[in-house]
């Protein structure tokens, strides 16, 4: 990996290679996210830590702000957790009740 590489960053004891939305932990092994996934996660890595409300991922990456979709970002998010937990138990999603999420790193 190049220093000076751009597309790849740090999360706890994760690297993000933007360039082809994977995600890899310390030895090695690799989660391809598919497009959607990916820009959700990216959408949660830009604001670590903080609460993102649903409707700011619904708009982001569906185009729409409608409360009825919501189901389809939890089917996301839930496959996206699923994938995290693949390669370390050290990055979360957290769900915060009637708000939103937040992706944390311990």
């Amino acid at each position: 990996m190049n220093s000076f590489d751009l597309s790849v960053e740090t999360l706890g004891n994760l690297q993000i290679f933007r360039d082809r939305h994977v995600i890899a932990n310390q030895s090695g092994r690799e989660v391809k996210l598919r497009r959607r996934e990916f820009q959700l996660f990216n959408f949660l890595f830009n604001n670590i830590n903080s609460v993102v409300h649903k409707c700011a991922l619904l708009e982001l990456v569906w185009d729409f702000a409608d409360f009825s979709a919501s189901n389809t970002l939890e089917v996301h998010l839930s496959t996206l957790r699923r994938k995290l937990k693949a390669l370390t138990d050290r990055v979360i999603i957290e769900t915060v009740r009637g708000v939103g999420y937040r992706l944390v790193a311990g």
